[in-house]
């Protein structure tokens, strides 16, 4: 649908609707359904669906395309009514908003302990255009935000979203691109206090100034259909407890450029193309297999640190405290640019 159909401007509140009980959600009594009232406010077609501070409760909603829903960020708090589906399931639909609004999926656990048992806050599948900012999920087993199979029907590249200051805390996973799910951009994002932070299986991902830190894991990628390449730039990637990055049997590569990398551990399994530049390097760094990837231009804080380069690993210009690193060199037996086998 193009956005120039969509727009009718009109505005509504989510007390003007009914919930289960056949009374207007209130925000206080958090055991109803009020999934119907939420239902009702999106399908007066497109505009604004208000939702005032308090507690709600509703499973599989869909907004439909030209509705923005906004609430009032921490203060309008939405529960699922079932562990199992999502609370917003945006399948199949393209251009819509979802602002200011705070998911929590009620796990008890220790975040540490969190498992991931499928339960997703924003399911978002085979969809486009779409623009979610200011948006918090919390307490789920599961993946707090899932991205998967991008509309991919078009003949070339495809408006994939915009994903803006998302705070991902306390989730088996703060944010999954799953398989196929492509142009799409995370910025200005807090992926803190997850079991992982970010999993990457998809192509054309750019994540850019962004906060990934006091995670078990910060980011894992792992090749599905298409692979993972993307770009990850501008990010501070921080006392992650087990990895900072680890990157497993990813060959159609990935640019990490500009990020601070402090604690944790890099690691990269027979991995090609990855490239890790111009960055702030204090962790461990650990790259095996036969496959080219890259590690150049980078600032390194030479502690106690474990570092381990395959041979087919570009290590160059590299810098510390004194000067040029002590480890910097060429893969062997070949004078040869980055990328190159």
């Amino acid at each position: 649908m193009h956005s120039d159909l969509i727009p009718n401007n009109t505005e509504r509140i989510l007390g003007e609707f009914l919930s289960a009980d056949r009374r207007p959600p209130n925000g206080l009594d958090n055991d109803i359904d009020d999934g119907p009232a939420i239902h009702a406010a999106i399908a007066q077609g497109p505009g604004i669906v208000r939702i005032p501070p308090g507690f709600y409760r509703w499973s599989d909603i869909r907004i439909p395309a030209g509705v923005t829903i906004i609430g009032a960020g921490d203060a309008t708090v939405i529960r699922p009514c079932n562990d199992h589906h999502p609370i917003f399931d945006q399948s199949g639909v393209g251009n819509w908003s979802m602002r200011e609004l705070t998911l929590d999926g009620e796990a008890l656990e220790p975040w540490r302990q969190r498992k991931d048992l499928g339960h997703i806050g924003l399911n978002i599948r085979g969809s486009w255009g779409f623009i979610v900012t200011g948006v918090r999920v919390r307490n789920f087993s599961g993946q707090g935000v899932c991205v998967s199979h991008t509309r991919l029907d078009t003949a070339a590249f495809c408006d994939g979203g915009v994903i803006d200051r998302l705070t991902a805390c306390g989730n088996a996973v703060g944010i999954c691109f799953d398989e196929r799910g492509e142009y799409v951009t995370l910025t200005n994002s807090h992926l803190m206090r997850n079991t992982t932070g970010c999993i990457i299986h998809a192509g054309n991902v750019k994540i850019t100034q962004s906060n990934i830190g006091s995670n078990l894991n910060g980011i894992v990628i792992a090749d599905k259909e298409n692979g993972s390449h993307g770009v990850i730039a501008n990010c501070l990637i921080n006392h992650n407890e087990r990895y900072a990055l680890d990157c497993v049997d990813v060959v159609n590569g990935m640019a990490i450029n500009a990020c601070a990398v402090f604690y944790g551990e890099i690691r990269l399994r027979d991995c090609q193309s990855i490239q890790i530049a111009h960055c702030q390097v204090s962790c461990a760094v650990k790259i095996a297999g036969d496959l080219a990837n890259g590690f150049v231009d980078n600032i390194i804080t030479d502690n106690d640190w474990e570092f381990e380069f395959a041979e087919a690993t570009l290590v160059r210009n590299n810098m510390n405290a004194a000067g040029d690193w002590r480890l910097n060199r060429l893969p062997s037996g070949a004078d040869r640019s980055f990328g190159q086998v």
